[in-house]
């Protein structure tokens, strides 16, 4: 299937909801799809167009576009919804922080299996995972 190449992620970022990592390729193909090529997979996936199908619209939309991420805000320079976001994401990630320190009962900064299997057997009402 031909496609273009739309964006290369040079470092690690989340891009349309998903996590890429750093070499990561956004690739629109004719079909009207996208599909994302991980770094490993770039030399098996991806080939060159033969140079006979290329039109000077093809390159310039092929090249990669970087998308503008927006400028850090302060509190006080912060619109009302960007502050009840910023204060719920912040609300949700210190109560993850703190179910995942609950269960790490060695410190160890991950959860081992055992220990795993107890978070998830409390949060299914006491039912084996």
């Amino acid at each position: 299937v031909n496609g273009s190449i739309v964006e290369i992620f040079e470092e690690e970022c989340v891009a349309d909801g998903y996590t890429m990592p750093a070499g990561c390729i956004k690739v629109a193909l004719e079909n009207g799809s996208v599909k994302y090529v991980m770094p490993n997979e770039v030399a098996n996936v991806l080939r060159p167009r033969d140079s006979s199908d290329v039109t000077a619209s093809d390159v310039a939309d092929t090249r990669p576009q970087r998308q503008a991420n927006p400028q850090p805000t302060g509190r006080a320079d912060a619109g009302a919804a960007r502050l009840e976001a910023r204060d719920r994401w912040n609300t949700y990630e210190i109560r993850l922080q703190e179910i995942f320190m609950e269960y790490d009962k060695d410190r160890s900064g991950a959860l081992e299996v055992e220990e795993f299997r107890a978070l998830l057997r409390d949060f299914n009402q006491g039912r084996d995972p």
